[in-house]
């Protein structure tokens, strides 16, 4: 039998991750004064009921969860299809279920973009510099935290731009 060649999963998974936090961390999903039992418009239109018991059937995403299954995907196989499509169907019911799922929703996927970066080529290069730079290898502009404060006030400005 020929011998299997990786499947695509770590790749995908990241993008796909990373897609379903930017669609919904555009929205602030926190108004003022909404009663238990009110009907709003989810980002999706679809009008979702709040209600105690909904939102009481949804435990919190776990961060132990979120890293065990972000592994499994990353390391492939034939786990890995079935444990994302669980995640999937975890944050789909969560948005399903009114503000309290969309506000857990939107928490579990930006602790999962961070639990992705530590699995990333750019986690190993960050490394790598900060290394260089505890052991007094780099000059004072090639210093990590200047790099990133820099890099990262430039894409806040774009971003900035962008929604003006």
């Amino acid at each position: 039998m020929p011998a299997r060649v990786a499947e695509p999963y770590p790749v995908y998974a990241l993008y796909v991750i990373s897609a379903v936090y930017r669609e919904y961390s555009n929205y602030v999903i926190s108004p003022p004064h909404v009663s238990r039992n009110t009907e709003i418009q989810s980002p999706t239109r679809k009008k979702v009921a709040m209600s105690a018991a909904r939102d009481c059937r949804m435990p919190p995403f776990r961060r132990e969860d979120l890293v065990h299954s972000i592994e499994l995907v990353l390391v492939g196989g034939a786990q890995a299809a079935d444990v994302l499509a669980r995640l999937f169907e975890e944050l789909g019911q969560a948005l399903e279920g009114g503000l309290r799922g969309m506000n857990e929703a939107r928490e579990a996927l930006a602790e999962a973009v961070e639990i992705c970066y530590l699995h990333s080529e750019a986690h190993a290069e960050a490394v790598k510099l900060y290394r260089l730079s505890v052991e007094g290898h780099l000059r004072a502009e090639d210093e990590p935290l200047r790099l990133l404060r820099a890099a990262v006030e430039r894409g806040a400005a774009k971003a900035g731009n962008r929604r003006n």
